[in-house]
């Protein structure tokens, strides 16, 4: 038996049984650009913008140092990576230190949960508790706001103990995993949230013990579909996703239904069901590919599924146009070898001057997207830029 940490609070209150199936952690994109902000500003105040820069791998650097510093609290107040532990039953709070890389003490029961705040002081200039935890995000954000977020509220839950304050402000840096851009949200929460949050937590508990009881008698608890399924490293596991590709392979689900108009009693369902089903679907590509790399599959006809050698020419795109020109005139090389380009291929080419111009000022802040605006600007006032909306349809934060 283990219980939660603080940092997935929130899919265990809204799915129990995710924290008692076993689990199976795989590291996205988004996973791994996350880390290594938290990482980047966790050194930061200890060793500097430049070697914590350093620290990072040479892929994920280039966001980290697009971020705006200034707008970040390591100030000397404040505490980096700051762990905690609280007993659900008897209330007691233990600080774990600063730094531990969210390793936590092997030994302690159930009764116990661990969780680290990317940033807090317990005194700040005007003598009260700040917490703050960082959210790289790329479009969305699917973070519940401070006043909501269990992981904030654990932290404030702890400090508060800790320091017999009764107030704690809690907040949530969003930092975009494109252009490093952020924005906050933040609020104050006292005796009567972190009183209700406490009876939460134990009740948290209550239902996670409820499911391994269930899984260990033979039966399978009930879960819950939703967006905290987003990287959910029980979904191997999972009944519902289980069920949903059993479905889909047994012809159970009727795809053609798919297509047909929905309203509003089933817009939501049909969202979620669909999600899941494509992630279901991806999880089960991704194992059958692991295994077919070693394990070839007969399909029959003469065909089979596994690894094989595969072959891909590269051409030259400026021998060709040259080529193409020589033999067949402007028309032919340009409808063969396009001219275009976008603003990731224009902040990608600028990497090379960005890292020039920091090595020619060292010591002065020079961030990557300051030279991208500026060339932008320039191109559109030779009129190269131009605004063109289109509406899509996503999920995406709505921000007041």
């Amino acid at each position: 038996m283990s219980n939660p940490t603080a940092s997935s609070l929130y899919r265990a209150d809204r799915c129990p049984p995710s924290q008692a199936f076993p689990c199976v952690r795989i590291d996205s994109q988004v996973a791994m650009a996350g880390s290594a902000g938290h990482k980047f500003l966790e050194l930061v105040p200890s060793i500097g913008e430049e070697l914590a820069s350093e620290e990072i791998p040479e892929n994920l650097s280039e966001l980290c140092d697009q971020i705006d510093l200034s707008q970040i609290p390591l100030g000397e107040h404040f505490l980096q990576e700051a762990a905690w532990r609280y007993n659900v039953k008897t209330g007691v709070v233990e600080a774990l230190g600063c730094g531990n890389n969210r390793r936590y003490p092997e030994d302690l029961d159930n009764e116990w949960i661990c969780g680290t705040i990317d940033s807090m002081t317990l005194h700040n200039p005007d003598n009260q508790i700040e917490i703050w935890d960082y959210k790289f995000e790329c479009f969305d954000n699917h973070t519940p706001p401070p006043a909501e977020n269990l992981q904030l509220l654990f932290s404030a839950l702890c400090a508060t103990r800790y320091t017999m304050k009764n107030d704690a402000q809690i907040g949530l840096i969003h930092i975009s995993a494109v252009d490093g851009s952020i924005w906050k949200e933040s609020t104050t929460v006292g005796p009567v949230e972190l009183g209700a949050f406490d009876m939460k937590l134990k009740s948290i508990i209550a239902n996670i013990r409820q499911a391994e009881a269930e899984l260990a008698s033979g039966k399978t608890p009930d879960v819950f579909r939703g967006e905290w399924c987003r990287f959910c490293p029980a979904v191997s596991s999972c009944p519902a996703v289980i069920g949903l590709l059993r479905a889909a392979a047994s012809g159970q689900i009727n795809i053609a239904k798919l297509g047909e108009p929905v309203d509003a009693s089933c817009a939501l369902s049909a969202y979620e069901t669909l999600r899941q089903l494509d992630k279901a679907v991806g999880f089960a590509k991704e194992a059958l590919k692991a295994y077919a790399l070693n394990h070839r599959i007969k399909l029959g006809n003469g065909n089979e599924y596994g690894a094989r050698m595969a072959e891909k020419r590269i051409i030259n795109p400026d021998v060709a146009y040259g080529t193409l020109m020589d033999l067949y005139g402007a028309s032919v090389a340009q409808k063969a070898v396009p001219r275009s380009t976008s603003l990731t291929a224009i902040d990608s080419a600028l990497s090379e001057i960005w890292e020039k111009k920091k090595a020619a000022s060292p010591g002065v802040k020079i961030t990557k997207k300051s030279i991208t605006d500026a060339t932008l600007k320039t191109i559109e006032e030779l009129g190269g830029l131009s605004i063109e909306l289109s509406e899509r349809v996503d999920k995406h934060k709505v921000k007041d």
